[in-house]
């Protein structure tokens, strides 16, 4: 075999390989388009004060939370109080209520267990001095 030869079925081996690279690209696809911000996935969010629900899109829930420093709530978009923040669907009856992250919220479902008490908050002690670290 000549230096031809070998030359010409070393161009064909990487011939085959790149078309068999472009045929796996295309038959598969090469992952999925990213969507633009506003078709992105919606955040779900509920007032607590006078319980409008409403949705976001992930440019818009980005703003809102960027105006509160990162942390719920943000501002209702029908009262405009600053009291909106995102809820849990109850798994038994589809009821939607706070998770014990929200002040005043119990974190259980408000209509299966409509007796659940606000746990209490937690309060530091301000007349006992700091543990000293060993």
């Amino acid at each position: 075999m000549g230096v031809k030869a070998v030359k010409s079925v070393k161009i064909g081996i990487i011939v085959v390989a790149l078309a068999a690279a472009a045929a796996i690209f295309f038959l598969f696809g090469g992952g999925e388009e990213a969507l633009p911000p506003d078709e992105g996935p919606e955040s779900s969010w509920m007032c607590a004060d006078c319980g409008h629900v409403f949705d976001l899109t992930l440019s818009q829930s980005t703003a809102a939370l960027e105006k509160v420093n990162g942390a719920p709530p943000i501002e209702c978009q029908k009262c405009k109080a600053m009291k909106a923040y995102g809820y849990i669907v109850c798994g038994v009856c589809q009821t939607k209520f706070f998770g014990p992250e929200v002040p005043g919220s119990t974190g259980v479902c408000t209509k299966c267990k409509p007796d659940a008490e606000v746990p209490p908050e937690e309060e530091e002690a301000a007349d006992e001095p700091p543990v000293p670290l060993r």
